[in-house]
């Protein structure tokens, strides 16, 4: 009955309810154990994106974890299933800045790193590499880019600074064209990745041109990535249009992609004095050009 779909997104769905809460909660369901094992699909594999150079240090692959904990509506607290996993096999005299940090850093290393690394994993943990989407022309690091990272988001940007920037100290004479980072988190107390300490290193070294961040929590109405690229409107058409630039977006596939694309084709009818269509027309043609793309995930 209708009545009952709202009950059953209200008690499973909205709660998030494993298999075995709702057991707990209903004594007297005894299923099999073979009933179960073909009731219950397998979990699917977690995805994320490497955040590291594989030149510092090599053969060690960085990823940038959320942290998922939460209430909720009936106050009851959920953990991430993978991040919880992951966060189990750290050793405990590993810190975040803040407690209640809700994203994190964590690092796959070999048992056999140094023991002074304390992001070392104790355990073994199962893992595979593949491509990721983006796809980088040659001569990407002398393209001017921009970066476009909301929340984790941000991990295959960091990679790729720290790839220039080891590119830029090995071969000083090489022109690199310009990075805009543009990254959005939600408090800046709480939730800003890597912070200002490890962004001001490729600011001085200038493998980093400008740095954006929008605290969307911090102050109201709420601030966005897409709203930093309509401040930085100029910018942004000048690395694109002017510059052969490339455009890179990664984050969440949930409303921020088209967001941050209808901000996009403002630039274009703003700054390039285009029509609706004709904007659109630009992004499309960006697009089959491997110009502006995007890598996200729900």
């Amino acid at each position: 009955s209708s009545e009952g779909q709202i009950d059953l997104y209200r008690y499973c769905q909205r709660e998030k309810r494993t298999f075995i809460e709702v057991l707990e909660s209903f004594p007297s369901a005894v299923p099999s154990l073979s009933y179960l094992v073909e009731l219950i699909p397998r979990l699917r594999s977690r995805q994320f994106s490497i955040s590291s150079s594989q030149r510092i240090p090599p053969n060690v692959a960085e990823i940038t974890v959320a942290f998922v904990d939460y209430k909720t509506p009936y106050d009851r607290r959920k953990l991430g299933i993978c991040s919880e996993f992951l966060k189990s096999k750290i050793p405990q005299k590993i810190e975040t800045s803040d407690e209640s940090k809700s994203d994190s850093m964590l690092s796959k290393q070999s048992s056999t790193t140094n023991s002074d690394d304390h992001h070392t994993i104790s355990n073994s943990v199962s893992i595979w590499i593949q491509k990721g989407t983006f796809r980088k022309p040659r001569d990407w690091f002398q393209r001017p880019l921009i970066l476009v990272g909301p929340g984790t988001g941000l991990a295959p940007f960091k990679a790729m600074i720290e790839q220039r920037s080891t590119l830029r100290q090995t071969n000083p004479t090489n022109e690199m064209g310009q990075i805009a980072l543009f990254l959005g988190h939600r408090l800046s107390a709480k939730d800003y990745l890597y912070d200002n300490t490890t962004w001001q290193s490729y600011l001085s070294d200038g493998t980093l041109s400008h740095l954006f961040v929008a605290f969307s929590r911090d102050q109201k109405p709420k601030r966005y990535v897409q709203h930093l690229l309509l401040e930085q409107s100029s910018l942004v058409w000048s690395i694109l249009n002017d510059q052969n630039g490339l455009f890179l977006l990664a984050g969440s596939a949930n409303q921020m992609p088209k967001d941050v694309r209808d901000s996009m084709c403002l630039i274009f009818q703003q700054e390039g004095k285009l029509s609706e269509d004709d904007s659109e027309r630009l992004l499309l043609k960006f697009e089959k050009q491997r110009r502006y793309q995007t890598e996200t995930w729900s």
